[in-house]
């Protein structure tokens, strides 16, 4: 949800995530795999990225204590040890995120998010739209993994051109990049 509320699709690569707490710890790899994140930090000490904040819920605060609604909710937000009175039913905790970890946006699943795409981010997730796009074109034309196609494309740059090398050489197992095949062009040629 928070890619879609951002419009940065799965395929698009992010630097980092910070998962608060060790519940996360175990499946830590599976988590970096299906964000598609860079790096994932599990982070123990959460007091480093922000705090907690206490918000009253002032319906259930007013059915208990009447006309001291008011004061009880505020007891709540401004106290570093919850009353005894207080309940799960009478506030929610929120993390809120401090000015170090401004550049992140926390999900529901309590993960933070680095949202910001640096060039070469955006050029891998270029790869990855180009990877699935040629797959795609593949299967549209009914392609088994033994065809051949020869894709030409053009880039000035060299991230792109070394990415597309590596697609090729996981794809295939070999190394088909020849830049001389036309001038200002380079190729890849897919298949066995």
């Amino acid at each position: 949800k928070l890619r879609e509320k951002n419009k940065i699709p799965l395929r698009q690569p992010l630097a980092s995530a910070i998962a608060f707490g060790s519940k996360l710890a175990r499946s830590a790899a599976f988590v970096k795999s299906e964000l598609n994140l860079i790096e994932l930090i599990i982070e123990l000490n959460e007091a480093k990225f922000g705090f907690y904040k206490i918000i009253p819920n002032f319906k259930e605060i007013g059915k208990l204590f009447g006309p001291e609604t008011k004061i009880r909710a505020q007891e709540l937000v401004d106290s570093s040890v919850l009353p005894v009175w207080a309940t799960k039913e009478l506030y929610t905790k929120s993390f809120v995120l401090n000015d170090a970890a401004s550049s992140l946006v926390e999900n529901e699943l309590g993960i933070s998010l680095d949202l910001k795409l640096t060039d070469q981010l955006k050029q891998l997730g270029f790869l990855a739209h180009f990877s699935h796009e040629i797959q795609e074109a593949r299967r549209e034309a009914n392609m088994v993994s033994s065809d051949r196609c020869l894709i030409l494309y053009s880039s000035n740059c060299q991230l792109i051109d070394q990415k597309i090398n590596e697609l090729e050489y996981a794809l295939t197992g070999t190394l088909l990049y020849d830049p001389a095949l036309m001038q200002g062009y380079s190729s890849v040629e897919y298949g066995g």
